[in-house]
Order: C-alpha cells, then structure tokens, then sequence
C-alpha cells in the first residue's frame, strides 16, 4: 500500500510514523553512502508491505554525487512542490544534496504525525512561496497529543536554513531512536531571538 493511501485511510500513531520513518532513513542514508540523492521523496514513493516494512520506490529524479555535475537551467526546479526543499524550491540546483533528502522526510514526518502537509495551496507557485517565506504550523497545534520533543525533531528536519537542518538522514534517524527509547535528543526547539531573526530575514520590508 503506497504511504499516501495509507494516510488517507487511517491516523497513524507516533509511533507506528516514527517506525516508518526510522525505515525510510535507513534506506535514504544507504542510498547517501552510495552517493545517490533521491530529490523526490513523498508518501506516494513510499510502498508499505503487509508486514509494515517501508520501501523506497521511483529513484527517477535521483542524482548522482559521483558523477559530473547534471546540465539544468537556471531557476530550473525538480521534483514534487509539498515536498520538496528550499533549495529545490528557489532553483537552487547546485545546492540540493543529502539535507534535500532530509528536509523532505520531515515534511513526511510531519504529515504523518499531524495528518496534515505543511505546505498546501492551489498553486505551485504558491506553494514554493510558503515553502520559500512561511513557516508551518507547529506540528502539537495540530496534533496536542505529541511530545513536544517529537515537534523540536520535526522542526529541525524541516528547518529553512541547512546549517540548522540535520546533516544526515542518519542523524534523524538516530535522533528518532534516542526518543523512542526514552533518552534526550540533540535537537532543540529555536529560542525567541532565533525565531525573530528568521521572521525578519523573511520579511525585510516590514522588519525595515
């Protein structure tokens, strides 16, 4: 059953998304160490199997790091508009890379523990505007339930900024781990001053 189904059908809990998620991160970052960015990641390319396992499907807009730099044109954008990076979003080709992939399994993440995606609009154009400028609702406004910790990770999967981003996808999924068997994360929710700086960066006029 493809992940998108899946969540169409039913809620699922915390932790039946954090298992899906920890599957998806060990493909993902298997797929890194081989130098292999998937660029397209979303719940329709994600195949779960009767007995819960996750698959990764359609590696079609894959890149390769160990090849020679792909020939794009400028502002040129690649994959699935709700799911795809800043850096996809804005054209940035040159600088989609491991975190691309990362960023869109937080986007994931928090569909599957909100039954939301953050970023919908009736256009692409819109879409790649919110995904550019806004930041999405926080993940426990939606879902009151979660663990405030499981809100700081999805944030930090989903951040903006790659220096804020998790570096690896096996640094979310270790991340995922620490929570699931009780201990502290490394990722920690952004302070005020933090937030501020980020409105204003997307918002100079006004911030001026």
């Amino acid at each position: 059953v493809p992940l998108n189904t899946l969540l169409t059908d039913k809620q699922l809990s915390p932790r039946q998304a954090l298992d899906i998620m920890q599957q998806i991160g060990q493909a993902i970052a298997y797929a890194h160490t081989a130098g292999v960015i998937h660029r397209d990641l979303k719940p329709s390319n994600i195949m779960i199997d009767r007995w819960g396992r996750a698959l990764v499907l359609d590696f079609g807009l894959a890149k390769s790091t160990q090849m020679a730099p792909e020939i794009t044109r400028p502002g040129q954008i690649l994959g699935t508009p709700k799911y795809m990076s800043p850096e996809q979003a804005a054209g940035q080709m040159s600088q989609v890379d491991a975190q691309t992939d990362v960023y869109s399994m937080g986007i994931m993440l928090y569909e599957m523990l909100t039954g939301k995606c953050p970023f919908e609009a009736e256009s692409m154009h819109n879409i790649i505007y919110q995904i550019l400028h806004q930041e999405p609702v926080p993940a426990r406004k939606l879902n009151p339930r979660l663990h405030k910790d499981l809100q700081t990770l999805v944030a930090k999967a989903m951040a903006k900024e790659k220096p804020q981003r998790y570096a690896t996808a096996r640094a979310l999924q270790e991340d995922i781990d620490r929570y699931l068997h009780g201990e502290t994360i490394l990722a920690t929710p952004p302070r005020l001053p933090a937030q501020i700086y980020k409105w204003g960066k997307r918002h100079p006029a006004v911030t001026g």
